[in-house]
């Protein structure tokens, strides 16, 4: 019994670890002002998997731009804004985004377009965000409606990394509950 049990585990898990090679990876997104802190956002990216670059297909997350009416704005998809090519560029090497690229740039519901681009003015490791109200082209920068920006990307662990972690602890409680059991039958039989 003990042997199937063992093989039934070590079969899951290889399964599990098929899967997850196959299936798209979402990443959590944060960014605050680096001049303005009123200047923020967060959400997810969700990508086609693979490697980086990683195509960005969908995004969700909120936008706080205080200087456009509204101030808080719902992230709705994607756009092409400020020639946005939508990839995710990591691990970062000279900024979170390639800077010859035009970043990823999102729609909102009532808050026109932001874009999310690597560089800034401070130095490669820091992005820009730009809100296409206020800065119709997303570039040259600094202008109006362009904002120094510290960024944050982490991946979201997939349900299948969250089955591997419940099936490991649940190894880790059989194997010990069935120690003690042998430990109680030795010392009655001691």
């Amino acid at each position: 019994m003990k042997k199937l049990l063992s093989v039934g585990v070590l079969a899951g898990f290889a399964m599990l670890f098929a899967q997850e090679a196959a299936q798209a990876a979402t990443y959590a997104f944060s960014f605050v002002g680096i001049d303005d802190p009123n200047i923020s956002g967060s959400g997810d990216l969700f990508t086609s998997g693979g490697s980086s670059p990683y195509v960005v297909t969908g995004a969700t997350g909120t936008i706080n731009d205080p200087y456009i009416p509204g101030g808080s704005f719902a992230i709705t998809g994607l756009s092409s804004y400020a020639d946005a090519d939508n990839r995710l560029y990591l691990p970062a090497s000279a900024g979170f985004w390639d800077n010859s690229y035009g970043g990823i740039s999102f729609t909102t519901a009532t808050g026109g377009d932001f874009n999310l681009g690597g560089g800034g003015t401070y130095a490669p490791e820091y992005n820009v965000l730009n809100a296409s109200i206020l800065n119709p082209v997303g570039y040259p920068v600094p202008q109006i409606g362009s904002y120094n920006v510290n960024l944050s990307v982490a991946a979201v662990p997939e349900p299948s990394t969250w089955a591997m972690l419940g099936l490991g602890f649940a190894a880790l409680a059989y194997v010990a509950r069935n120690g003690s059991k042998r430990r109680r039958l030795a010392h009655t039989m001691a």
